[in-house]
Protein backbone atom coordinates (compact mmCIF):
# COMPACT_ATOMS: atom_id res chain seq x y z
CA UNK A 1 0.00 0.00 0.00
CA UNK A 2 1.43 3.34 -1.01
CA UNK A 3 1.58 6.31 1.26
CA UNK A 4 -0.36 9.29 -0.08
CA UNK A 5 0.90 12.80 0.63
CA UNK A 6 -1.26 15.12 2.74
CA UNK A 7 -2.12 17.17 -0.34
CA UNK A 8 -3.78 14.15 -1.94
CA UNK A 9 -5.81 13.41 1.18
CA UNK A 10 -6.90 17.02 1.51
CA UNK A 11 -7.84 17.17 -2.16
CA UNK A 12 -9.88 13.97 -1.85
CA UNK A 13 -11.63 15.31 1.25
CA UNK A 14 -12.32 18.57 -0.57
CA UNK A 15 -13.87 16.76 -3.54
CA UNK A 16 -15.99 14.56 -1.29
CA UNK A 17 -17.08 17.55 0.79
CA UNK A 18 -17.88 19.55 -2.33
CA UNK A 19 -20.08 16.73 -3.62
CA UNK A 20 -21.93 16.41 -0.30
CA UNK A 21 -22.30 20.19 -0.05
CA UNK A 22 -23.63 20.37 -3.61
CA UNK A 23 -26.29 17.79 -2.82
CA UNK A 24 -27.24 19.56 0.44
CA UNK A 25 -27.38 22.92 -1.37
CA UNK A 26 -29.57 21.50 -4.11
CA UNK A 27 -31.96 19.83 -1.66
CA UNK A 28 -32.19 22.95 0.51
CA UNK A 29 -32.89 25.20 -2.46
CA UNK A 30 -35.46 22.85 -4.00
CA UNK A 31 -37.27 21.90 -0.80
CA UNK A 32 -37.11 24.91 1.49
CA UNK A 33 -36.25 28.06 -0.46
CA UNK A 34 -38.64 27.28 -3.28
CA UNK A 35 -41.49 26.96 -0.77
CA UNK A 36 -40.43 30.21 0.92
CA UNK A 37 -40.36 32.02 -2.44
CA UNK A 38 -43.93 30.90 -3.18
CA UNK A 39 -45.18 32.11 0.20
CA UNK A 40 -46.34 35.76 -0.09
CA UNK A 41 -45.41 36.41 3.56
CA UNK A 42 -41.75 35.48 3.10
CA UNK A 43 -41.14 36.29 -0.57
CA UNK A 44 -39.64 39.75 0.05
CA UNK A 45 -37.65 38.88 3.20
CA UNK A 46 -35.26 36.24 1.84
CA UNK A 47 -32.40 38.63 1.18
CA UNK A 48 -31.17 40.25 -2.00
CA UNK A 49 -30.51 37.85 -4.87
CA UNK A 50 -27.84 39.72 -6.85
CA UNK A 51 -26.11 36.50 -7.99
CA UNK A 52 -27.44 32.98 -8.50
CA UNK A 53 -27.64 31.09 -5.23
CA UNK A 54 -27.14 34.12 -3.01
CA UNK A 55 -30.72 33.95 -1.75
CA UNK A 56 -30.28 30.29 -0.75
CA UNK A 57 -27.09 31.10 1.17
CA UNK A 58 -28.78 34.08 2.80
CA UNK A 59 -31.61 31.88 4.07
CA UNK A 60 -29.15 29.24 5.28
CA UNK A 61 -27.11 31.94 7.02
CA UNK A 62 -30.17 33.33 8.77
CA UNK A 63 -31.10 29.87 10.01
CA UNK A 64 -27.54 29.10 11.19
CA UNK A 65 -26.25 32.26 12.84
CA UNK A 66 -27.39 33.14 16.36
CA UNK A 67 -30.61 35.14 16.24
CA UNK A 68 -29.04 38.04 18.10
CA UNK A 69 -26.32 38.40 15.47
CA UNK A 70 -28.79 38.00 12.60
CA UNK A 71 -30.99 40.73 14.05
CA UNK A 72 -27.94 42.98 14.31
CA UNK A 73 -27.21 42.40 10.61
CA UNK A 74 -30.83 43.22 9.74
CA UNK A 75 -30.57 46.60 11.52
CA UNK A 76 -27.56 47.81 9.52
CA UNK A 77 -27.38 49.70 6.26
CA UNK A 78 -27.04 46.47 4.28
CA UNK A 79 -30.17 44.89 5.75
CA UNK A 80 -31.54 44.04 2.30
CA UNK A 81 -28.74 41.51 1.82
CA UNK A 82 -29.83 39.36 4.77
CA UNK A 83 -32.89 37.19 5.33
CA UNK A 84 -35.20 37.74 8.30
CA UNK A 85 -34.47 34.92 10.80
CA UNK A 86 -37.63 35.38 12.88
CA UNK A 87 -39.88 35.10 9.85
CA UNK A 88 -37.97 32.09 8.54
CA UNK A 89 -38.30 30.19 11.81
CA UNK A 90 -42.05 30.74 11.69
CA UNK A 91 -42.38 29.41 8.14
CA UNK A 92 -39.94 26.48 8.18
CA UNK A 93 -40.02 23.02 9.72
CA UNK A 94 -37.25 21.68 11.98
CA UNK A 95 -36.00 19.49 9.10
CA UNK A 96 -35.71 22.57 6.88
CA UNK A 97 -33.75 24.43 9.55
CA UNK A 98 -31.44 21.42 10.03
CA UNK A 99 -30.84 21.18 6.29
CA UNK A 100 -30.08 24.91 6.10
CA UNK A 101 -27.60 24.69 8.96
CA UNK A 102 -25.97 21.64 7.40
CA UNK A 103 -25.67 23.41 4.05
CA UNK A 104 -24.12 26.52 5.62
CA UNK A 105 -21.61 24.64 7.79
CA UNK A 106 -20.62 22.35 4.92
CA UNK A 107 -19.95 25.39 2.75
CA UNK A 108 -17.39 26.68 5.25
CA UNK A 109 -15.82 23.24 5.78
CA UNK A 110 -15.39 22.82 2.02
CA UNK A 111 -13.83 26.28 1.72
CA UNK A 112 -11.37 25.51 4.53
CA UNK A 113 -10.48 22.18 2.91
CA UNK A 114 -9.87 23.98 -0.39
CA UNK A 115 -7.50 26.44 1.28
CA UNK A 116 -5.72 23.64 3.17
CA UNK A 117 -5.34 21.53 0.01
CA UNK A 118 -4.03 24.53 -1.90
CA UNK A 119 -1.46 25.27 0.80
CA UNK A 120 -0.41 21.62 0.97
CA UNK A 121 0.03 21.45 -2.80
CA UNK A 122 1.99 24.69 -2.82
CA UNK A 123 4.27 23.43 -0.07
CA UNK A 124 5.24 20.45 -2.14
CA UNK A 125 6.17 16.93 -1.10
CA UNK A 126 7.18 16.29 2.50
CA UNK A 127 10.84 15.82 3.39
CA UNK A 128 10.44 12.08 4.01
CA UNK A 129 8.69 11.35 0.70
CA UNK A 130 10.16 9.98 -2.48
CA UNK A 131 11.47 12.49 -5.05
Amino acid sequence: MTHLPPAAWLTALFLLGAAVWGIAFLLFSLITVRRLRRNPCTRNDLGLDFMPGQEVLSVAQALTLPKRFSRLLRRGELAALFADPDLLVLHTRPVDRWLGRTCYVLMYVVCLLLVAAGLAIRQGPSAGGCP
